[in-house]
């Protein structure tokens, strides 16, 4: 029988999870780490933004509200711009 979840574990894939909040990363790193072998935890944006700057990643799990950063939709723009000028999006 499939077993998707055995598959997922399975793989290469690169994550970048990044939030600021110590409770949610530490319960979501739980769920994630279930599903990822390669993750990498940044504590901040700004600290997210510059490991991002610095690999390359499958996927970016990231929360909408970050307390330290005025702007976190602008945060999200900011990834977002610099994934299109590497060829990703």
């Amino acid at each position: 029988m499939y077993n998707p979840i055995c598959s997922i574990k399975q793989n290469n894939l690169q994550l970048l999870y990044i939030e600021d909040d110590l409770e949610a990363r530490e319960l979501t790193y739980i769920i994630l780490k279930q599903f990822f072998n390669h993750i990498i935890i940044a504590n901040n944006g700004e600290d997210g933004y510059k490991i991002f700057q610095e690999n390359k990643f499958d996927l970016i799990v990231t929360n909408m509200t970050m307390h330290h950063i005025k702007d976190t939709k602008g945060f999200i723009q900011k990834l977002s711009n610099s994934l299109k000028q590497n060829g990703y999006l």
